[in-house]
């Protein structure tokens, strides 16, 4: 700033002094009337063998440039005789891009508009003169507005800003329609391509009148925001108890996210995704998730978590004694064989016989129960439900089968030395014994999956003990 007040200031005395001595210079004397041969306009400007050679014009007074635009000086000033150029903007907040070319390119700056017109100055320098001219810049704002958006089948109000105009018309790169495209704050409906694409492009074309005579447009991006759209809905799902598992669901035009659980609002689950990272039996039950835009808001599909243990079990070719330390949640026998059907020949405690494909008298499993099985080959029968809580297990007089509701082995000895009913346990198939008035024990373990035979002399209650 003070580099550029002191060129103003240079500039001025130079003017100044050059002015005063060209014009003694050109003073003649007729009679004794002295006459001034030249104004001070030709002085500086035109170039006549007694006046300076530099000369530079400005063709309009006043000229006129969108805020949007650069504004160029090609084609509206000519000058001779100079070997540089400087020019000023001696009001305004602008600046030139090179000002030392004489078709200079002014940018405006926003706060131009608030002015009349924004001074310009071009100063041309010759060997031993100079000459100047200047003009008269109208800035003129126009902006469509700062991008928008609005909710599919409302309507969009223009906010635009225009600091002159003549006359105007609002257009559409959409199938929308304005309720009046030459009004300035004009209505714009969206069209359905519009919603189908989600944007369109107004703009608005501006005509300036005398002296600018120009015409300048703008632009405003309009989003159109449907609801949001449900692609992918959740479906029941299961997870083993300890595991991960993600419930997700997939919409279009969602910003936002909220899931629900067997608790109401699960605070903190705001994405599209729900992760579990270790499944305890607390997260089963019934989900669902909201999701939403400033347009409006869908629900998901509730549906059910199940998380379950599952307890597999090899069973050899031929005949082995078979329990699980799970209630399973599908305990129809049917079901819960058919992916060993094959190979089962038959399942039978002294409550019935199920074969596959007969007519049975077993059709549910008894978590409380043992049983028998006879298989054609070896196979690996899945259980898949909760753990059996109720360890007790109720034994008629005489032969039982005995289920091992237990996740680990269980000492044989250590569990039911004492149990006076217990008269033998023997292994289905097998030769191992447990005979305490014998003081035999050869079975020693009971093992998880396995059933036994169990001789008591009375009824008796047993209960297994809890594995550390």
């Amino acid at each position: 700033m003070k580099n550029l007040l002191l060129f103003r200031t240079v500039l001025f005395i130079s003017i100044s002094f050059m002015t005063s001595g060209l014009l003694q210079a050109q003073t003649t004397s007729q009679g004794n009337t002295t006459i001034n041969s030249l104004s001070t306009d030709h002085l500086l400007n035109q170039n006549t063998e007694n006046s300076r050679s530099a000369v530079v014009n400005i063709i309009p007074d006043t000229v006129c440039v969108f805020l949007n635009q650069t504004f160029s000086f090609e084609g509206l000033i000519e000058a001779s005789g100079y070997n540089s150029i400087q020019w000023l903007n001696v009001i305004g907040y602008g600046f030139f891009l090179d000002e030392t070319l004489l078709e200079a390119q002014y940018q405006p700056h926003p706060f131009d508009v608030l002015l009349d017109g924004v001074v310009l100055m071009v100063y041309v320098f010759g060997e031993t003169d100079m000459a100047f001219d200047q003009v008269i810049l109208k800035v003129i704002g126009v902006s469509a507005g700062e991008p928008a958006s609005v909710c599919a089948g409302q309507v969009f109000q223009t906010m635009p800003e225009v600091s002159a105009y003549e006359s105007l018309l609002w257009t559409s790169s959409g199938d929308g329609f304005f309720d009046d495209a030459t009004t300035l704050n004009a209505v714009y409906s969206p069209g359905q391509n519009d919603v189908a694409s989600g944007w369109v492009q107004l703009t608005l074309a501006v005509s300036v009148g005398s002296p600018c005579n120009i015409t300048g447009s703008a632009a405003v991006d309009l989003t159109i925001v449907s609801p949001p759209d449900l692609i992918v809905d959740l479906q029941n799902s299961e997870v083993e108890l300890g595991q991960a598992i993600i419930l997700s669901i997939v919409a279009n035009n969602a910003n936002g996210y909220q899931w629900y659980g067997p608790q109401g609002l699960i605070d903190g689950a705001v994405m599209p995704d729900l992760e579990i990272w270790e499944a305890t039996f607390d997260h089963s039950g019934q989900y669902y998730c909201e999701f939403f835009n400033d347009c409006g808001s869908q629900v998901s599909s509730t549906i059910t978590l199940t998380v379950y243990q599952n307890h597999t079990i090899t069973l050899p070719a031929g005949w082995s004694g078979i329990s699980s330390w799970i209630v399973p949640f599908e305990a129809g026998l049917e079901s819960l064989f058919q992916p060993v059907s094959s190979s089962l020949i038959v399942l039978q405690n002294f409550s019935g016989v199920y074969m596959p494909g007969q007519q049975n008298s077993l059709i549910s499993w008894d978590s409380q129960s043992g049983y028998q099985v006879k298989l054609s080959y070896p196979v690996d029968i899945s259980f898949k439900g909760q753990s059996n809580q109720n360890t007790l297990v109720t034994l008629n007089e005489g032969w039982n089968y005995l289920p091992v509701i237990s996740t680990c082995d269980v000492d044989v000895a250590g569990a039911f030395d004492g149990i006076e009913t217990i008269v033998q346990i023997k292994d289905i198939a097998g030769w191992q014994t447990y005979w305490p008035g014998q003081n035999v024990n050869s079975l020693e373990t009971l093992h998880p999956g396995k059933a036994y035979l169990i001789f008591v002399s009375d009824q008796t209650i047993l209960s297994f003990p809890s594995c550390e």
